[in-house]
């Protein structure tokens, strides 16, 4: 499968969620917007999607390994 990165931009669900919204985006890797808009609405702390584009990746070539140290 290819993957495509994606910057999403959402409303994070706080308790005054209504009055004062915390709006925030992050990069995520899908196939395509519905499966990144899948896998982002199951995420509890999301209140709303706001939008999902495809972007360019930032950096390229990197592996993170869990056993590195930092």
């Amino acid at each position: 499968m290819n993957y495509k990165e994606f910057k999403v931009i959402a409303i994070m669900d706080t308790e005054d969620v209504q009055e004062n919204p915390l709006v925030f985006d992050f990069n995520i890797s899908g196939v395509d917007e519905n499966s990144v808009g899948m896998t982002v609405s199951k995420m509890k702390s999301i209140y709303k999607i706001v939008s999902i584009e495809e972007t360019t990746p930032t950096k390229t070539g990197e592996i993170y390994k869990s056993d590195e140290k930092m």
